[in-house]
């Protein structure tokens, strides 16, 4: 049994949360820092179904991806929002920590995973922000058509559904890969000198210009992009607490129903 405290100390010692987008919310979001960790589970992000497993297997303290808090919040109501399952939570006795971009940023984090799942062996990394953390990944892959690449990235993804902007023939041989949403990547990865770029939430007029600019886009979706690093993640708390269950699992993608 350990605190949350040094539950929260023992990942930042391995993933460094100063690493975080300024915008970033990582670390502990809610709980008692010196009470007793409990069942820890480890979660993609805080849905109903998830909230269902925590009840069922009484688990005390989540380690999540995506943190649950973003917005500052002037109340807190019983309810299905963000701020209804903080309640809820806290309630129940719930502590929670959150990794995000922090997780993305580190080394063997979720765009080395994501880099990794796709081939990309060699891959270094990339700022998307000036100052900003190195969240993306790029480095060369077997050159290939475009439409074969993305068929593979749907299937190592288990995205439900992959976008390509760009000639499906044209040939492919150096990615950039950015968990998440990845539009704001397009530029950083133009100057990496990346043939495509594999992230999610790519809005249409982004895609155009990238085309336009000589980078495919190859969007596989938001979570889908992120499922390996959730691989990762569940090994990185297992290490720290061997008795902690895996809820990465737990369908949490809206597109997936």
């Amino acid at each position: 049994m350990t605190t949350l405290a040094a539950l929260a100390s023992a990942i930042d010692s391995r993933i460094a949360f100063a690493d975080a987008a300024d915008w970033d919310r990582v670390g502990i979001q809610f709980g008692d820092l010196y009470a007793q960790t409990g069942l820890v589970g480890v979660c993609h992000e805080v849905t109903e179904a998830v909230m269902k497993s925590v009840r069922e297997n009484g688990v005390r303290t989540l380690v999540t991806y995506h943190p649950l808090l973003f917005e500052p919040a002037t109340a807190l109501i019983a309810g299905g929002s963000a701020h209804g399952r903080t309640y809820r939570l806290i309630r129940d006795g719930v502590a929670l920590i959150s990794v995000h971009t922090a997780f993305d940023a580190s080394s063997g984090g979720t765009a080395d995973a994501l880099a990794s799942a796709l081939g990309i062996e060699t891959a270094k990394s990339f700022a998307v922000e000036i100052d900003g953390p190195l969240i993306g990944r790029v480095g060369p892959i077997r050159p290939q058509r475009l439409d074969r690449f993305s068929e593979q990235v749907q299937e190592l993804l288990e995205s439900p559904g992959v976008r390509i902007a760009g000639p499906p023939d044209s040939m492919i041989g150096r990615v950039a890969v950015l968990p998440g949403s990845g539009g704001s990547a397009v530029k950083a990865a133009l100057d990496d000198g990346a043939d495509a770029l594999v992230t999610g939430d790519v809005s249409h007029h982004v895609a155009a210009a990238a085309v336009a600019a000589g980078l495919a886009i190859v969007d596989a979706g938001h979570m889908p992009s992120e499922r390996p690093g959730m691989v990762r993640l569940a090994r990185l708390v297992a290490d720290v607490v061997p008795s902690a269950i895996d809820l990465t699992t737990v369908t949490t993608d809206p597109w997936e129903g």
